[in-house]
């Protein structure tokens, strides 16, 4: 073994602990319980997260708890829901990877063909999805970012609020 060889494995340990500091941020505050833990896990093993929401046809705009776990889990992510899903969270001001990804099948109307457009966008995923991931890291740490500092926001406000409340 070289010198060379070692450089190799110290880059892999610091990629690691970087993606791994990544993962684990939004989980600092829970509870060290067997639910926290196999949530680390699930998105330690997830390169993509296909998000299912609860509502999937009509004109309605539906997020839920479904889409925010991947953001708040730094994962990329493709979202299987109504027209418009992604236009939302780009108005909430989260990125939606679609400078790396095709995300054309958001602004589909027609149900069935929305749902074949997400295919043809997974499907081309598929081919090289280690690289494409690395393409969106930018942009998973900023809305992993975003997330968490909107969740301290609330919560920074909720204590003022109690600490008004009892003056």
């Amino acid at each position: 073994p070289t010198a060379q060889d070692r450089v190799n494995v110290a880059r892999l340990v610091i990629y690691l602990r970087r993606m791994f500091n990544q993962l684990a941020r939004p989980y600092v505050f829970e509870p060290n319980d067997t639910v926290t833990r196999n949530e680390i896990k699930q998105a330690a093993d997830s390169l993509l997260y296909l998000v299912t929401e609860t509502v999937a046809t009509g004109r309605r705009k539906h997020l839920t708890e479904k889409t925010f776990k991947p953001i708040k889990n730094g994962q990329m992510f493709v979202i299987a829901g109504t027209t418009g899903s992604l236009a939302a969270l780009k108005q909430l001001g989260y990125r939606t990877f679609d400078t790396v990804i095709d995300t054309s099948y958001d602004s589909e109307t027609d149900n069935t063909l929305r749902w074949l457009a997400l295919r043809k966008t997974i499907q081309q995923l598929q081919n090289n999805l280690p690289d494409i991931y690395q393409q969106c890291q930018a942009d998973i740490e900023f809305n992993q970012k975003l997330f968490c500092a909107n969740k301290a926001a609330r919560l920074n406000s909720l204590h003022q609020k109690l600490i008004n409340a009892h003056s």
